[in-house]
């Protein structure tokens, strides 16, 4: 069905209905066009290489509720730029946005790009106009994976050494990599550095969907269904591992492939925002 969205919210009894129904709550058009202010960072600097990012700050004195903004390009190209048009959405609705750039491969394989992401949201916390209670992440595509890695971190399981990470309270994910056994290619390879039987443990730290615990933050899930890039049982995935740990999540299927679900979807959007307005 064109649109198909699935929800499933823990806790069924109690919360579903009025979850589902928040869903589709128009967003306020008062809010749709206020001044974004737009900057450029330099959010981290490992091994000496600058790694900038675009903060997308709107109106007021704050303190808002902030999102990492994670690019695509597989993990080995891309640029933050992509997530321009999320950024000025965001701020346009009270968020706070930090789009970054990334280490990629083959020079910084996994997990150079996740501690990348990582550090992000750990500068964007110290920010004093920012709710550091109120932390998301958002991406797509490799950009997905990294967000989806970012809000499933685990101190005890995780593959950077950040034990005091902010805590992501939700997070946004499209055309989203989730089991990297069953997304094997030359493309995750290069990323991971080698094939899963030669490095099981590493692509089991890589796989979002091998990583969900009872207690992660609520996800809004969205694919293309036909794109042929990343194929949505990925997605399928992780949400099948959401609800096995009774996490919230919606899944939003799109009509089209990989790269248009990214670039002209203002339903997404819609329902995205909606999603953010309930859970951060």
């Amino acid at each position: 069905m064109m649109g198909r969205v699935m929800c499933f919210v823990a806790l069924l009894a109690l919360t579903t209905a009025a979850a589902c129904a928040t869903r589709d709550r128009p967003l306020d058009p008062q809010r749709s066009q206020p001044a974004v202010d737009v900057e450029e960072v330099v959010y981290a600097a490992p091994d000496g290489e600058a790694l900038d990012a675009d903060l997308y700050r709107p109106e007021g004195d704050g303190p808002f509720p902030a999102l990492v903004l994670v690019h695509g390009g597989g993990w080995h190209g891309g640029h933050r730029a992509e997530m321009h048009r999320g950024g000025m959405r965001l701020a346009r609705h009270g968020y706070l946005a930090l789009s970054v750039d990334y280490r990629t491969a083959p020079g910084a394989r996994f997990p150079a790009p996740l501690c990348d992401v990582a550090d992000a949201l750990t500068w964007l916390a110290e920010r004093p106009e920012v709710d550091a209670e109120r932390l998301g992440a958002w991406g797509y595509s490799a950009g997905a994976h990294l967000a989806a890695l970012l809000a499933l971190h685990e101190p005890a399981q995780t593959a950077c050494a950040r034990p005091s990470l902010p805590v992501v309270k939700a997070a946004v994910v499209g055309g989203t990599p989730t089991d990297l056994f069953l997304f094997d290619n030359l493309v995750v390879r290069n990323f991971v550095g080698g094939s899963p039987q030669e490095l099981p443990d590493r692509y089991a730290l890589a796989s979002p969907a091998r990583r969900v615990l009872p207690g992660a933050p609520p996800f809004f899930l969205y694919h293309g269904r036909f794109d042929l890039l990343v194929p949505a049982s990925q997605s399928e995935r992780l949400a099948a591992a959401l609800a096995r740990a009774q996490v919230p999540y919606e899944y939003l299927e799109r009509p089209w492939g990989h790269g248009h679900t990214l670039r002209s979807d203002d339903e997404t959007h819609r329902r995205a925002l909606a999603f953010l307005a309930r859970w951060l």
